[in-house]
């Protein structure tokens, strides 16, 4: 999916870096598309879910990021660095987010390829 959305124009950095090390990152960008884990209880294990910055404001203790998206932006408007113009989130329904891994849930594993089509298409849609 990185090579298909950078031969579109898009630039693309897959980040294991959480919370406050975002800012870097976002940064003066016009628009981002943020792809996380998340445990709302409220879809299917793998169903891809459009997440606002109050969905996520409203779950910030039980981040396991400990320091959050919500956060994040809040200090880079504080010290003035420019957040991004647009920010879209999409979340990933997981089992269990406190766990980490390297490795993919065997649930998750077998729909991969699914689920980087499905973020392509959402990604592409709404430009």
């Amino acid at each position: 999916m990185k090579e298909k959305l950078e031969s579109e124009g898009h630039e693309v950095e897959i980040l294991e870096k959480t919370g406050f090390s975002l800012v870097d990152y976002l940064e003066n960008m016009d628009e981002a598309v943020i792809v996380d884990s998340v445990m709302t209880g409220k879809h299917q294990v793998g169903e891809v879910v459009p997440l606002s910055l109050d969905d996520f404001q409203q779950h910030a203790p039980f981040t396991s990021h400990y320091v959050g998206i919500s956060e994040a932006l809040q200090l880079m408007r504080q010290l003035d660095l420019n957040p991004p113009r647009r920010l879209r989130i999409l979340g990933i329904e997981v089992h269990d987010p406190y766990t980490i891994s390297e490795k993919v849930s065997d649930k998750l594993a077998s729909r991969v390829n699914e689920l980087a089509q499905e973020i392509h298409r959402i990604i592409s849609s709404s430009e």
